[in-house]
């Protein structure tokens, strides 16, 4: 919320008005590449320290505190909100253009694009969010060599990953990750609980 309001400020709205990213977006009516480039102009690269974020929204930091923070951070003293904003906007326009690409093409381009957005997803939820682990990005890695695409799903933080892949690569995938990953970590059974293939299904809906 830091980050936004940051930019609200020095875009001329005001800023304790502004509570998400959506809504920013709303008031400055820019489309997702248009915010990306706003954040990259507007905040800068290394981390914001609290009494520098109440320097610039010229407040106090009782204020940042009952606008900004939830109990669970009021303890922290820097935030890195240039990387965060770059992410939800990069993730954002990622999800719009997987969309886009779904409904409007076709043939064997598709899936490599698909692929290309998860990869990028991954790179972006490890780097600049920083929820992904050690063991996660290892999984990531390692899956190159028989996936389209490979990321974090989930709340992150370790958890699980979701790769995109042709099924005829499916069952020698499942095989490699059971031999070069599972095994090490000391697992030799109960795989169907914990990894298994699925295909694509309409989303959820309501009847009437």
């Amino acid at each position: 919320m830091k980050r936004l309001k940051i930019i609200a400020k020095e875009q001329g709205l005001e800023w304790m008005k502004i509570k998400r990213l959506s809504e920013l977006q709303q008031a400055l009516s820019a489309d997702l590449a248009k915010m990306i480039s706003i954040v990259q102009s507007s905040l800068h690269e290394h981390p914001y320290t609290k009494e520098e974020i109440v320097t610039e929204l010229e407040t106090t930091s009782q204020v940042l505190e009952e606008t900004s923070l939830t109990p669970n951070t009021k303890h922290i003293k820097s935030f890195k909100l240039r990387q965060r904003a770059l992410h939800v906007f990069h993730e954002a326009l990622r999800v719009k253009t997987f969309i886009e690409t779904c409904m409007q093409s076709g043939g064997d381009e598709v899936l490599p694009v698909l692929g290309r957005l998860m990869s990028e997803s991954h790179e972006s939820l490890r780097d600049l969010y920083e929820c992904s682990h050690p063991q996660l990005d290892r999984l990531v890695e390692i899956s190159k060599q028989y996936t389209l695409g490979t990321r974090l799903t989930g709340a992150g933080w370790g958890g699980c990953a979701v790769s995109l892949l042709s099924p005829e690569n499916v069952e020698k995938y499942t095989d490699f990750l059971k031999e070069n990953y599972y095994k090490e970590l000391g697992v030799t059974e109960g795989f169907q609980s914990i990894l298994f293939a699925t295909s694509p299904r309409g989303g959820a809906c309501i009847y009437v």
